[in-house]
């Protein structure tokens, strides 16, 4: 029996029969293979414009949806149409989909709102907003 001797260098730079360098560079050379027969099929040009015409569209509708609930508490209060007909838990949650952030929660005779970015005050309830009264 006879033992192969590594060189010094072999050994620093971790090369050499079943040293662990040998095990990871097999794990890239399939990893490599993999990843060369994904880009030899044809890349979808149309597919990711419709997508990214998705994303854009739906990035819209929550920029308006946010707009809207802005607008309506700065013209003196309101119900926006965004916020109608959800139960209080849901109106929360859109608030928050939405974009907002929960500043505090209080309660007035027995309701429950909360104040969200913008100091724009909303009562779960009904989803009435409107501006917070700076003292």
């Amino acid at each position: 029996m006879s033992r192969q001797k590594k060189s010094p260098v072999s050994v620093a730079a971790g090369t050499g029969a079943g040293s662990k360098t040998d095990s990871l560079t097999c794990q890239n050379n399939t990893t490599n293979t993999a990843q060369t027969q994904a880009l030899s099929e044809p890349f979808d040009w149309e597919k990711s414009e419709r997508e990214r015409q998705r994303q854009r569209a739906a990035a819209w509708q929550v920029a308006v949806a946010k707009l809207s609930v802005e607008f309506e508490a700065a013209q003196g209060g309101g119900y926006p149409e965004e916020l109608k007909g959800y139960l209080p838990h849901e109106r929360l949650g859109l608030l928050k989909a939405l974009g907002f952030r929960v500043v505090r929660r209080f309660t007035v005779e027995g309701e429950a709102w909360v104040e969200i970015s913008g100091k724009i005050c909303v009562n779960l309830k009904d989803g009435f907003v409107g501006r917070r009264a700076d003292p």
